[in-house]
Formats: structure tokens, C-alpha cells, sequence
């Protein structure tokens, strides 16, 4: 049946998040969809200043019937940064965000924490390349199975791999709870921040440097801080740090019990000189 598309940009760009770097648009249509379609929704790619401001890119589909419980979710078919698109297979139109991180932390499509590790690194796995600030160019001689878990270098230091961290705080758009109930946390101890990098005898204090900007927030809820830069020596040929960080509040899940949310993660740091 043929029907009227409309696609709603909005009044230019305005966040999924408050303070987040994700960009949305709506898409709706009169027509009748098939009963099972398959749907590629490409959208355009953030602009770049420099190559280093490349991070990982994902599209995230708005679903559920009721707007002010719909779950955005990574549909992300395929990224051409070539041609500056991004794309995603849904099988409904919704609402569309860009997001250049991974809103969600630890490389989930959804998660159900208070806090996230929300931009500047791929999830789980993560790549950095001393000294590479565009991933497009890829040493040839350096594993190519690490080459999709890359993240740009955020400074051309010799010796340190630099990361760029946003950390995200009560984010409904990742809480997975049931039918029903909302995906905010009823409270945050926003004091309760406590988190680092580290490898052998090195430790990175991410509690100093996120804390007080979380301590801060009057409503930690869809919020964001951050970018901080974290330096990162490296030691040897591949140089492995973990990330963990926690935050305590009511979990989200409606059961009203306390919860001491806690993610873990890995950053690799890789020497190219030793390869």
C-alpha cells in the first residue's frame, strides 16, 4: 500500500541524552509494512575535525510503543566511513540516534547498571595504538583481528596510550527492566563513585577524576560526564589495563533494593615498534 514518509530532524541537533553526543531523528510512515521486513535505515556519520576525534560509531533504534519507555537499542548492520553513513536494520520506524560510544558500556546492546562506561572506548575490548590517532590507518604489520576494537590514540606522545572516557549515569536508554516499569533508577549516591585502570603496580584514580563531577550532578538521570583524558604507559609489546568503576543507588530493576552497580573492562595498549 502506498503511503507519506516523514522524517523529522527536529530543530537542528538535539541530544537522546541530556549532555550526551547523540543525535536523533524521527521516522514515520503511512504505508503498510510488510509483516516481516527487512529494513536498512542509513544515517549521516557526525562530522570530523581531525582524525583523532574518530570514536566508535553505532545506531540506536527507539523501541516500544510508549515513548516515555521506549528502550534505545544497537541495531548498527553496518558503518562506511567512506561515505559517511551509518546503518541500521530495524524491522519498525521510530525514532533514530547516532551515537559516536557505546551509550551503554561494556559492548552490550542493553544493560541494566547505574552507570556506564558511555564514550571513548569500543566495550570489553578495547585497542589503542601509541601514537595512531586515525584507526583508518591501521599498521599492516599489527594484529588484524585487534583492528575493529581500535580507538584513536587522543594524543601523539611516544610511550602512552591516551584515552578519551565519558561515563554515563542512570541512563534509561540502557536499563533493561520489565514491562511496565520505568528504566530510571528512583535514587543515585552520586558521592558513591569509586573506579581505575590498572596494570601490575599502576593504577590510574578514575574516582579523582570522575567523582567530583558526578557528586555534582542535580540529576543524575540520562547524564553524562566527561570527556577526561586518561594516560596510559605502556610497558611492553601489548600492554593490558582493566578498567572498573562502581556506583551505588536503587536498582533499577523495580525490586526498590539497593544495588552497587560494577563494570570491568579491558584497554590494550600496543607498542607498534615492537612488532
Amino acid at each position: 500500500m502506498l503511503g507519506t514518509t516523514t522524517i523529522d530532524h527536529g530543530a537542528g541537533p538535539v541530544t537522546v541524552f541530556e549532555g550526551g553526543d547523540e543525535r536523533f531523528l524521527e521516522i514515520s510512515t503511512t504505508a503498510e509494512l510488510p509483516s516481516s521486513p527487512v529494513i536498512e535505515v542509513c544515517l549521516p556519520m557526525p562530522p570530523l575535525d581531525v582524525p583523532s576525534d574518530v570514536r566508535p560509531v553505532y545506531v540506536l533504534h527507539g523501541e516500544g510503543a510508549d515513548p516515555t519507555t521506549r528502550v534505545f537499542v544497537d541495531r548498527t548492520s553496518r558503518v562506511d566511513p567512506v561515505a559517511g553513513k551509518a546503518c541500521a536494520a530495524v524491522e519498525s520506524f521510530s525514532r533514530f540516534a547516532v551515537a559516536t560510544s557505546d551509550v551503554c558500556g561494556n559492548g552490550q546492546r542493553q544493560s541494566d547498571g547505574l552507570v556506564t562506561v558511555a564514550g571513548g572506548l569500543r566495550g570489553r575490548k578495547t585497542v589503542v595504538v601509541d601514537g595512531l590517532t586515525d584507526c583508518t590507518l591501521y599498521p599492516a604489520n599489527l594484529p588484524r583481528g585487534l583492528a575493529p576494537y581500535c580507538v584513536p590514540d587522543a594524543d601523539s606522545i611516544p610511550g602512552q596510550c591516551t584515552v578519551s572516557l565519558v561515563v554515563g549515569v542512570n541512563r534509561a536508554g540502557c536499563n533493561r527492566v520489565a514491562p511496565g516499569l520505568t528504566a530510571y533508577s528512583a535514587a543515585v549516591d552520586v558521592t558513591s563513585y569509586s573506579g581505575s585502570l590498572r596494570h601490575g603496580s599502576y593504577t590510574a584514580d578514575l574516582t579523582a577524576l570522575v567523582g567530583a563531577s558526578i557528586a555534582a550532578l542535580s540529576s543524575p538521570q540520562d547524564a553524562i560526564v566527561g570527556p577526561f583524558d586518561v594516560a596510559l604507559p605502556v610497558s611492553s609489546k601489548m600492554t593490558t589495563y582493566k578498567l572498573r568503576h562502581e556506583l551505588s543507588g536503587v536498582s533499577p530493576t523495580g525490586s526498590g533494593d539497593l544495588d552497587r552497580d560494577r563494570d570491568a573492562l579491558l584497554v590494550r595498549c600496543i607498542d607498534p615498534t615492537q612488532f
